[in-house]
C-alpha cells in the first residue's frame, strides 16, 4: 500500500534528456522502494505551449509507476521572470494526487521555492529542496547572469533558514546546512539491495 505521493518539480528534461532527469528518476525509484508514489513535473525545450501536459512513459518497466509531466521551458525573458513566481502549474498537477505528502524542488531559484512553499503551506504539505550545486554561472542575458549570482547566494546562505528538509549530495553541503533536517541520497545510482537513503532528524 502506498504511503502517499511525492511531487518533484524542476527544470529536468523528461524522461531522460539530461543528467538532472536521470537523478530525479533514480530518486523516484528510491522513494518507490520506501513505499511512496512519485510524480515528476519537468520541462521541455524547443516547444511552445501553455500550462503543462502529461507525457507517456517510454519504458513501462522503468517509468510505468512514475507519473511524468512537463511544461515549456521559458522562451523569453518575460517567460523566465513569470516562471520565477508563477507556480500554478505545480499546484494544478498536485490536485491530481489526493494523497500528496511532499513537494521537492529541484535546483530551482530561491524565489520559486518560496512561492511553492507559500502555495502548499495552507494544505499542510511540506516542501523540500534538492540541492545539487552552488553555481552562480548562467548563460544568457546580463540580467539573467546577474540574477543567477544573486540566487546562488540566497540558496547558500538563506535556504536553511526557511527550508525544513534539504536533500544534499556532498559533505560540504551537509555541513553548510547542518542546522536543518536533511535527507541525503548517498548514491545517484539506485540499488534495490542496498539502503540508498539516510535520514537525519
Amino acid at each position: 500500500m502506498s504511503q502517499g505521493t511525492i511531487l518533484y518539480v524542476g527544470n529536468f528534461e523528461l524522461p531522460d534528456r539530461n543528467a538532472a532527469a536521470h537523478r530525479v528518476v533514480n530518486n523516484a525509484k528510491i522513494f518507490r522502494a520506501l513505499g511512496f508514489r512519485s510524480a515528476l513535473l519537468g520541462t521541455v525545450r524547443g516547444e511552445a505551449f501553455s500550462g503543462y501536459r502529461r507525457i507517456s512513459s517510454p519504458d513501462g518497466g522503468a517509468f510505468g509507476d512514475i507519473d511524468l509531466w512537463e511544461r515549456a521551458y521559458p522562451a523569453s525573458t518575460a517567460d523566465w521572470i513569470r516562471q520565477l513566481f508563477d507556480v500554478s502549474d505545480a499546484e494544478v498537477v498536485a490536485e491530481a494526487y489526493g494523497d500528496l505528502r511532499l513537494v521537492i524542488v529541484y535546483n530551482l531559484p530561491y524565489a520559486t521555492f518560496k512561492a511553492l512553499k507559500k502555495a502548499f503551506a495552507g494544505r499542510g504539505i511540506r516542501v523540500a529542496y534538492d540541492c545539487t550545486e552552488w553555481n552562480g554561472f548562467a548563460e544568457g542575458s546580463l540580467p539573467k547572469r546577474l540574477y543567477k549570482k544573486h540566487d546562488e547566494k540566497q540558496i547558500r546562505r538563506r535556504l536553511a533558514k526557511v527550508c525544513r528538509d534539504i536533500i544534499v549530495i556532498s559533505e560540504t553541503m551537509e555541513r553548510a546546512y547542518s542546522t536543518r533536517e536533511k535527507f541525503k541520497v548517498q548514491s545517484s545510482k539506485f540499488k534495490e539491495e542496498q539502503s540508498a537513503v539516510s535520514s537525519e532528524q
